[in-house]
Parts: C-alpha cells; structure tokens; sequence
C-alpha cells in the first residue's frame, strides 16, 4: 500500500472522526440534584449525580456515571459605593 502525501493523512482523519461521530449516540439517563440550605435562607447546590449511556459503532458500549458534591462553599462578602459625578437625568 502507498504512503499517503502530504496533506491525505488529515483527509482520512477527519473522514474517520466524522463516521465514529455520525454513528455515537449518548442516551441521558437520571439526574439528581441536592440542595442545601445556608444560614441566611438561600438553597445551594450540595450534591449533584447523574447517569447516561454511551454506544459507539454498534460495538462500543459504555455506561458513565457521574457524582460532584460541592465542599467549601462560602458567600462573598463585598462591600460597594457609587458616587454620582454630573447631573442626573
């Protein structure tokens, strides 16, 4: 077999990507989401979970699960001014 010129490498490449993503299909499964009241009233996000399916040209099957919980979680303490430099319209 031929070696391929410079530049048919690419082509065959992309031809490739495109057939493997034409044929990969993901299928959403559950999503769970766990909120978490703060001190001052406000609900935030604590736990966050959530399943799906991967196939791949018909023999690539994969089931992905994926879990977050967010640690550490603390509200911005900011403090602002605004000072009005003309006339007010």
């Amino acid at each position: 077999m031929p070696m391929p010129k410079s530049g048919e490498g690419w082509c065959l490449l992309v031809c490739v990507a495109l057939i493997v993503c034409t044929f990969a299909t993901a299928q959403a499964g559950t999503k769970k989401v766990v909120y978490k009241r703060q001190e001052d009233g406000v609900w935030f996000p604590a736990t966050f979970g959530t399943e799906f399916r991967i196939h791949v040209l018909f023999f690539i099957n994969r089931q992905v699960s994926v879990s977050l919980e967010n640690s550490g979680f603390q509200h911005t303490h900011v403090e602002s001014k605004m000072k009005v430099v003309g006339p007010v319209e």
